[in-house]
């Protein structure tokens, strides 16, 4: 029987709000599936649960349909509506409501033993009962490195770079997030435990097995041991990370506000 796990890593950029993740736990869930319509037409549906601690609980359901267009093996083209209703402590209260249009690039370079994949996305929002487009570009940048048979680190980076202003939209600029979550997926997994420079921050026997990592001044190393359930070997993964400086010096308090 094969026992795989991936280690995801999300780093990089997000708007000025993914600041306050710093002061906040939270958890995403997330199905999606893709269906082949004819030879080069794909159709796409993604869903997505957001809770948080700050804000008492389910705080965003993320519903994205996209049909996509494959120009060649590596690259396709995708348009499609995104239904983004607003929650706060699981009680509604605003919708927003997105276009979008991307490039995906799979496996366009190979960088050492692994692989580099890349999207480029284009986003219109608009929330109900109030004014104004919402316009945000969002690059996506992900390196897989193979470890041992279907074991896998993931490590991805992706801006949120605001190219407009309105009442729901900040000044365009592109900022640091405060920190980043660190994921183990896999089968047959007993136990994660996180480490942050060789200090135990989290351990759960239970999925998902995510962690957020606050951002520190400096170079630090973030790591996971695996165990299973049945007589495969533990494994330790490892992830060097250097906090940018709009993390470490300008945190924010307050709840999370960040929308994928």
């Amino acid at each position: 029987m094969n026992r795989s796990f991936r280690w995801l890593a999300a780093l990089g950029l997000v708007t000025p709000a993914g600041a306050h993740a710093s002061h906040d736990s939270q958890l995403w869930s997330t199905a999606s599936a893709t269906m082949k319509l004819a030879p080069k037409w794909r159709l796409s549906e993604e869903l997505i649960g957001r809770f948080s601690d700050n804000r008492h609980g389910l705080y965003e359901i993320e519903s994205n349909t996209l049909l996509g267009y494959r120009l060649s093996k590596v690259t396709t083209l995708w348009a499609g509506y995104t239904h983004n209703p607003q929650y706060a402590g699981g009680t509604f209260t605003i919708m927003e409501r997105r276009a979008r249009e991307q490039v995906t690039i799979d496996s366009f370079a190979r960088l050492g033993p692994g692989k580099l994949s890349g999207r480029l996305r284009l986003e219109q929002r608009w929330r109900d009962g109030i004014e104004g487009t919402g316009w945000r570009l969002r690059p996506y940048l992900k390196y897989s490195l193979p470890v041992h048979g279907k074991t896998a680190l993931n490590l991805s980076t992706e801006p949120f770079i605001d190219l407009g202003t309105t009442t729901f939209q900040r000044t365009p600029h592109a900022t640091c997030t405060s920190g980043f979550r660190a994921t183990v997926r896999g089968t047959l997994i007993k136990r994660v435990t996180f480490s942050l420079d060789g200090k135990k921050i989290q351990s759960s026997a239970k999925r998902p097995f995510v962690v957020f990592v606050r951002s520190l001044s400096g170079a630090h190393n973030v790591t996971a041991h695996v165990s299973f359930k049945d007589a495969t070997r533990a494994k330790t993964l490892a992830l060097g990370y250097r906090a940018c400086a709009d993390a470490v010096l300008r945190p924010k308090a307050g709840p999370s506000q960040f929308t994928g």
